[in-house]
C-alpha cells in the first residue's frame, strides 16, 4: 500500500499538472498571455483575466508578476461579471518559459501558471495560449484575441458607494471568535475585496466577499486581535483611504459596541452578528462607550462617519430596543436580621462559641457535682 503511495504521489507530481493552479478559491483567473512578442512598446508581452461569477469584482490592489517580485504590475479598478481585462506586461516573460503569477489586495495567491509545459503549450510570435473556457485546458491560439472590457470606477462596490462599521465585538465567551459588523446603507450591493480594517497597532485585517443592499456582515477574527481593555477599529476602502473609525472603552465579556439609529455607539448585552443591532442592558453601561469619531486631518481622510447621508436611518434600516433603566439584582435574598456579605461568618462564630460552652462544661461538671455546687 504504501509503495502505491509513493509511485502515485511520483506521478502525480511529474505529470505537470501543478503547471497550472488554482492556488485558492477564486472567479478570476488567467485566460490567455503572449510571452513570444514583438518585444517593443507597441507589441509588448500582454495577460488576460477572465471573471466566471455574475458579479463586479474589484480588482483594486491586484498584482501580476512573474517568478520573481521584481517583475510586476498593479491592477486597478474591477472587472465585469463573465467578462475579460488585458494588461500589457512590458515585455517581461520570458520567451523560453516563465511564470505567471495572480495575487490578489490581501497578497494571495490566486493562480500560478508554468508555461511552457506539457499542459501549458507553447506559441509563436504574434500567437498567444489560451485557456479553454468549457474544458479549462491549455492550448496554443493562432489568432490571439486580448478583450479589455472596461469597468469604470463608479460600479457599484469600488469606490463611489460606502458601507459604515456598525457594531464590534472584542471581548468574547471562550472558544468563540471576535468579529467586527459593517452595514451597507445602498440599495446596490458593495464588493468589499480591498477593503480593510486597522486596529491602533497598525495591524491589518483584509475584507472579501460583497455585502447586499441595507445588510449587516460580520468579519471574524482569532481572539487577540481586538484588545479587551479599549481599542481602535479603522476601516478603509480600497483606495487607500479612512472612511471610519471608532475608539472603544473597556466592555464586559460577552458584550458588543453597536450603533444606535441616530449614528451613537452604545454598549449593549445582545450582541448580533450578520443582523439588525440591539442595544440592551443598563443606562449606564450603555453611555459609556464615547461618539464615534473620525478626527485625523490627514487630506487622505474622508471626514465623514461613512453612512449614506440620503438614507433615512429612522424608517427601518436599523430596528433597535430601548436600554432598561436598570441592572436586574443579582441577590438571591437576604436572612432576616443578618447584614448582606457577614451571614456566613456571624454564624460561624455563633455555632463555634456553643461548641466551646459545651465542652467547657462537660468538663467541668464533675468537679460542681463533688463539691455540691449544683
Amino acid at each position: 500500500m504504501k509503495l502505491f503511495l509513493v509511485l502515485f504521489l511520483a506521478l502525480f507530481f511529474s505529470s505537470g499538472l501543478f503547471d497550472s493552479v488554482l492556488a485558492e478559491s477564486s472567479n478570476v483567473f488567467i485566460s490567455e498571455f503572449a510571452a513570444i512578442t514583438a518585444g517593443t512598446k507597441e507589441y509588448p508581452d500582454w495577460i488576460e483575466i477572465y471573471n466566471t461569477s455574475n458579479e463586479t469584482i474589484s480588482i483594486e490592489g491586484w498584482h501580476i508578476k512573474d517568478s520573481t517580485d521584481s517583475n510586476k504590475i498593479t491592477l486597478s479598478g474591477c472587472i465585469k461579471p463573465k467578462s475579460f481585462r488585458k494588461f500589457d506586461f512590458s515585455n517581461k516573460l520570458n520567451n523560453s518559459g516563465d511564470q505567471i503569477r495572480l495575487i490578489n489586495a490581501n497578497s494571495n495567491l490566486v493562480e500560478s501558471v508554468n508555461y511552457f509545459s506539457e499542459i501549458v503549450p507553447k506559441h509563436e510570435i504574434n500567437q498567444s495560449t489560451l485557456k479553454d473556457l468549457s474544458s479549462g485546458n491549455w492550448e496554443s491560439n493562432l489568432s490571439p484575441t486580448p478583450t479589455n472590457t472596461a469597468c469604470s470606477q463608479s460600479l457599484p462596490g469600488v469606490s463611489t458607494l460606502s458601507v459604515s462599521l456598525s457594531e464590534i465585538y472584542p471581548n468574547p465567551e471562550k472558544d468563540e471568535q471576535e468579529w467586527v459588523e459593517i452595514y451597507n446603507p445602498n440599495n446596490s450591493t458593495v464588493v468589499l475585496d480591498s477593503w480593510y480594517f486597522v486596529d491602533s497597532a497598525n495591524h491589518k485585517k483584509p475584507l472579501i466577499g460583497s455585502v447586499g443592499a441595507k445588510k449587516y456582515k460580520a468579519f471574524y477574527f482569532t481572539s487577540g486581535w481586538l484588545n479587551n481593555t479599549g481599542d481602535t477599529v479603522s476601516l478603509f476602502n480600497p483606495s487607500r483611504k479612512l472612511v471610519e473609525k471608532y475608539s472603544y472603552p473597556k466592555g464586559s465579556n460577552n458584550s458588543s459596541f453597536a450603533r444606535n439609529n441616530a449614528g451613537k455607539w452604545l454598549s449593549t448585552i445582545t450582541p448580533t452578528p450578520n443582523g439588525e443591532n440591539k442595544i440592551t442592558g443598563s443606562s449606564s453601561n450603555a453611555l459609556s462607550a464615547t461618539k464615534n469619531s473620525a478626527t485625523d486631518n490627514s487630506p487622505d481622510i474622508v471626514s465623514t462617519t461613512g453612512l449614506d447621508t440620503t438614507v433615512d436611518y429612522l424608517s427601518g434600516s436599523f430596528q433597535f430596543e430601548q436600554p432598561t433603566t436598570s441592572e436586574p439584582s443579582k441577590d438571591l435574598g437576604e436572612v432576616a436580621g443578618i447584614s448582606k456579605g457577614s451571614n456566613r461568618s456571624s454564624i460561624s462564630t455563633v455555632l463555634i462559641s456553643a461548641g466551646l460552652a459545651f465542652i467547657a462544661t462537660a468538663i467541668a461538671w464533675p468537679f460542681l457535682e463533688k463539691y455540691k455546687i449544683v
